[in-house]
């Protein structure tokens, strides 16, 4: 799961996993070193929690959870429409893939790029762009999104370079 501090909105990526048997964890933001709990509530693995009005806890961006997965009989793919790596296409070979500069599933040859900027999350027939906490942002449509759905030949851009969505019928 992504989230977000409530303090300086910086973004975290966090394993479901941690959650295993508590009630909360307690992280403290690298950014601003705000301290701020992220309930259980906040996943599907466990029971409801109040939050604590002293201690507001952080907006979950995104879950990797079961619902994320690639529609049947459909091929999805990336197309560099502008940028560094204009014409290059990148197979959507999982329901959860991670782009940025170095060290994700699609790496894109743009210095204005975070390492890890944004992913691309397919819940079947839908398919959301989720900013990753990056510096220079994600845009769909001119304006900066933290996160949005994208339709088949929609467009976003990161960094200087703008890639397009195309949704094909499997063969």
């Amino acid at each position: 799961m992504i989230v977000e501090c409530p303090q300086c909105k910086a973004k975290y990526r966090l394993d479901e996993k941690q959650f295993v048997g508590r009630q909360h964890l307690q992280v403290r933001c690298t950014r601003c070193n705000h301290a701020f709990p992220i309930l259980a509530s906040t996943t599907a693995t466990m029971a409801p929690t109040a939050p604590s009005p002293s201690m507001p806890e952080a907006t979950v961006i995104s879950q990797t959870d079961s619902s994320l997965s690639l529609p049947p009989g459909k091929r999805l793919s990336l197309s560099v429409t502008s940028g560094k790596d204009k014409g290059k296409v990148h197979a959507i070979t999982k329901p959860r893939m991670v782009l940025g500069r170095s060290g994700t599933d699609i790496v894109v040859d743009d210095t204005e790029v975070s390492r890890q900027h944004c992913a691309l999350e397919v819940h079947g027939v839908k398919v959301r762009v989720v900013d990753l906490g990056s510096t220079n942002g994600t845009f769909v449509g001119g304006q900066r999104v933290e996160s949005s759905e994208i339709e088949h030949l929609g467009e976003f851009r990161i960094g200087g370079t703008t890639l397009m969505l195309t949704v094909f019928d499997s063969f």
